[in-house]
């Protein structure tokens, strides 16, 4: 099977130049990170993953920011504001109203910890139940665990990819843009101009009124102007080839990025009718909460 990154570059017609592997395996994380994100937590079920059993005071790293279920001693605890975290300590715990019982298990983040109270023991294990999102690598075929989620996740990553191909050509035509100086031009027509002035040291009629005698002196300083002046107008030709190939990178630049845009607003409608489409799933749960 194809690996993620060539199917986006399939799509997109994007080469190693314009955004490395390293990028699009960059790209297509983020697009798991959109996708999953981007549905209800009833939904996200399918990517759970439970930590270690916790049997102490000690507060547990989640897998990810977003937390599905906490339990304690296999009932479903509630998450308390930090505000009200001091109710769970010993000090006051006893007689608070705030505080959580072995009934009515409780849990608190702080610092991307999660501790769970009352705490968890031996005969009372704690687990912490979180989204896991899949990591992409470079070798990561599609035949993946994301089902439906798969084209939301692909026309991502695609948007970012065509973004990174836009920005490599603005850089190119911005790099032609520097390039750009008239100094060449200057410099010919500078010296066109001393060969009429002979060196710009007296004006070319009273150089010829002083040399009417020597016809081929005069010609070889025609000679030497014009060829000046051709250069020039070489070196405008090149100014002008310049500016041509910068507006064609422009445009294609432009092209690249309204290109983006669609494939955002494909991800975007698709997870909106992937969401809808499990409407049920997602007021069952509301009505459970």
């Amino acid at each position: 099977m194809a690996i993620l990154v060539n199917r986006v570059r399939g799509i997109t017609g994007s080469t190693t130049t314009q955004t490395s592997d390293a990028n699009v395996v960059s790209f297509i994380q983020s697009g798991v990170q959109y996708a999953i994100s981007g549905i209800p937590k009833e939904l996200q079920w399918q990517f759970a993953s439970a930590g270690a059993d916790i049997t102490s005071s000690a507060g547990q790293r989640p897998a990810s920011d977003t937390v599905l279920s906490v339990t304690r001693n296999s009932l479903e605890c509630t998450e308390i504001p930090p505000i009200l975290a001091y109710a769970q300590e010993a000090a006051y715990s006893p007689t608070s109203l705030n505080a959580a019982t072995t009934i009515f298990p409780a849990y608190y983040k702080r610092e991307g910890l999660v501790f769970i109270k009352p705490n968890p023991s031996a005969g009372a294990v704690g687990t912490i139940t979180s989204v896991a999102i899949p990591t992409i690598t470079a070798a990561t075929t599609d035949t993946w665990s994301f089902k439906v989620l798969d084209q939301i996740i692909i026309n991502y990553a695609c948007g970012l990819d065509c973004n990174g191909i836009a920005s490599y050509w603005r850089k190119q035509g911005e790099t032609l843009v520097a390039a750009r100086s008239l100094t060449n031009v200057t410099d010919a027509l500078a010296k066109a101009q001393a060969f009429i002035d002979d060196n710009l040291l007296v004006d070319f009629e009273s150089y010829m009124a002083a040399a009417e005698e020597d016809d081929q002196q005069a010609q070889l300083m025609l000679q030497g102007a014009a060829q000046e002046v051709n250069r020039a107008g070489a070196e405008i030709q090149k100014l002008q080839i310049n500016a041509s190939d910068a507006t064609k990178y422009y445009e294609t630049a432009q092209i690249a990025y309204s290109r983006a845009e669609k494939f955002f607003e494909t991800a975007f409608a698709e997870l909106k009718l992937y969401v809808q489409h499990n409407s049920k799933i997602i007021n069952l749960g509301a009505t459970k909460r």
